[in-house]
Order: C-alpha cells, then structure tokens, then sequence
C-alpha cells in the first residue's frame, strides 16, 4: 500500500501534469503498452493535451477504466468523449482501441470487456492483467471509475470488470474496472481537481475506507494528481 500526493496549482496543471506521465510511459518503449483512461472533465483535458505528446501511438493500446451501458455516440458515453478529446487528433491502429460495448447492456459488455482484457494484456506476476497506467476520476462523494459508497461492486473481488445497474447518477447502468484490476496496475494515478472535491480527498489522504471508494485505490501504488482548491 503507498499513495504519492502531487499538488499543482490549478485543474489546468492536474489534466498537464497527467498528460506528461503518461506521454512519457508510451515514449519510453516501442513495446506494446496499455493505457486506461477515464471520464470526466478533468481527464477530457488531460487527453487532449496528452494527443501530442505521444511520439507514435502504433504501440499504444487505449482502453477505458469505466463506461455507461450506452453505444459509442450516445452523449453520455465515455468513449463519444475519448473520440472528440484524443482519437479524433491522433493516428493509432484501430485495433488498439477498446471500446465497452456498453449498448450490449451493462453484464454483457462487462462480461466482453473482462475477457478483451485477459486477451490483450499480459499477466503480471500475480497473474492479474498489468496495465502500465490506469488513470481514473473521483466524485465529490468519494467515488472513483463507477464504484460508489455503499455499493457492492466496491467488494467485487472475483471479477475484473463489472456491470451495475443502480448507479446514483445517470445513466444507472454502467460498466467498471473492480479493485483487484485497478491495484495491479504499474502505474495508477487518480486525478481531482476542484473545491467541491476537498472533503472527499481529505478522506482519501486519511487512508482506505470502503465508504470512500477512492481511498481504496491506496490499496495498490497510487499516484493523486490534485489541485491547490482540492487539496486538504
């Protein structure tokens, strides 16, 4: 368990500072590397400053650590979002992007996307998919990817991506990367910017609590990237 605390100035330096790690995880190897992204205004920013960074993105497999069980152009769709901020700027193998089939519904897709990762990305020692950096939101209410206080799916244990169908805020179906994926990780940073989210990283800092799923990420080696108005 370890948590490394970055704080920069502003949610401009949150999405810079995220987009300058990552670039530098994808231009330091011509191996293949596997990077979730996630939704959220903070991280959209983050991608399109990260288009350019990137030397050559025909190594580099993009995946999403969350989604809503809705298809690729629907408004809420974390991959509609992906496209406009990232893909539409960049050129990547269409085969290296990994879209949820979220208009499957939520268990399906979950179910496809679960076995797309055991798939594509290579075991670690503890034979759990490695990911070289999972990137992920957070909530004003402590929750991070679409796993939230008082849920279930924060327990999941057995499954690396899971599907809900009662999310507190819409669309109530949606599709989640499960604690035991997101700690593997290499490399997982936790983007928060803004005063609204000041409580909820006080908690965060204060170590793992279920009732913060957020916090749970310290399970694993987490990087927070957060701004001066979030910080406690």
């Amino acid at each position: 368990m370890s948590i490394e605390i970055v704080r920069v100035a502003d949610k401009e330096a949150v999405a810079a500072h995220s987009a300058e790690v990552v670039a530098a995880v994808c231009n330091a190897t011509s191996r293949t590397v596997h990077v979730a992204l996630a939704g959220g205004t903070t991280p959209e920013r983050c991608h399109e400053l990260l288009a350019p960074l990137v030397s050559d993105w025909g190594h580099v497999h993009l995946w999403l650590s969350d989604e809503r069980a809705v298809g690729p152009d629907d408004d809420d769709s974390n991959f509609k979002m992906v496209r406009r901020s990232l893909l539409d700027g960049i050129q990547i193998p269409a085969g290296n992007v990994h879209r949820v089939l979220g208009e499957r519904g939520a268990d399906d897709a979950a179910a496809l996307y679960q076995a797309e990762v055991l798939d594509a990305v290579v075991a670690g020692a503890d034979g759990l998919p490695l990911f070289d950096v999972i990137m992920c939101g957070m909530g004003p209410d402590g929750h991070t990817c679409s796993l939230f206080p008082g849920h279930p799916e924060i327990h999941v244990d057995d499954r690396l991506v899971v599907g809900l169908h009662d999310s507190p805020k819409p669309p109530p179906d949606r599709i989640t990367f499960t604690l035991p994926l997101l700690h593997a990780a290499k490399r997982l940073m936790l983007l928060v910017a803004g005063e609204e989210k000041r409580d909820a990283m006080a908690k965060v800092a204060a170590g793992p609590d279920p009732a913060v799923p957020a916090s749970m990420l310290s399970l694993g080696a987490l990087e927070v990237v957060v701004d001066g108005a979030a910080a406690p």
